[in-house]
């Protein structure tokens, strides 16, 4: 029965741990910081739970509790961030691109008030860009950037995706060389923080 109750509390354990790390990457750095306490207690109960899985591993020859574990740390470090970085821009490329001729075409204009730079994207589009489906643009004449927001954090800390015709001029949005991954011509994953 004890060997049950082990690999029950295992178990939950492990998917408390991965569900922790996969909201982490999808909700960004403020949410860890508001659930670290939590992190701390998940942690110490985890390592618990690995040190009495080893236990019963000697004891036993009960393999499944490590088993868990170790299929567990595993799963932690896929890099979950990146591969719906890739996901999310291949499903909406063609929407993206739509919004990048509509924008080209002034179909689309700024029209947040107060804002020159941001624009507010029909219903149809809204998907593209969190925080309010709202685009910010950069238009010097001859050189087109638009930043589809991703996470938009608090200040200007934020990911997206990031059309640029001009691969060199990322100083506009806040960005650092090595804040931009580049996904394919023109299409660039950025992150500031």
């Amino acid at each position: 029965m004890k060997g049950i109750n082990l690999f029950i509390f295992t178990i939950i354990s492990s998917i408390i741990l991965i569900l922790f790390r996969i909201i982490w990457q999808v909700i960004g750095f403020v949410s860890l910081l508001l659930l670290s306490p939590f992190l701390v207690v998940l942690a110490i109960v985890h390592i618990m739970l690995v040190v009495w899985a080893v236990v019963v591993l000697i004891r036993k020859r009960n393999w499944r509790p490590i088993l868990v574990h170790v299929i567990t740390i595993v799963v932690l470090f896929i890099p979950f961030n990146n591969m719906m970085v890739h996901v999310k821009f291949n499903m909406n490329k063609s929407d993206f691109k739509k919004v990048v001729e509509m924008v080209e075409s002034k179909e689309l204009e700024p029209n947040v008030p107060n804002q020159p730079t941001l624009i507010k994207l029909p219903d149809s589009y809204d998907h593209l860009s969190s925080g309010g489906g709202e685009i910010r643009i950069k238009d010097n004449g001859n050189q087109l950037s638009i930043l589809f927001y991703r996470n938009r954090g608090i200040l200007d800390n934020y990911t997206g995706y990031l059309y640029a015709e001009d691969s060199s001029d990322f100083g506009e949005f806040g960005l650092e060389r090595n804040d931009v991954n580049q996904l394919e011509d023109y299409w660039y994953y950025v992150t500031s923080n």
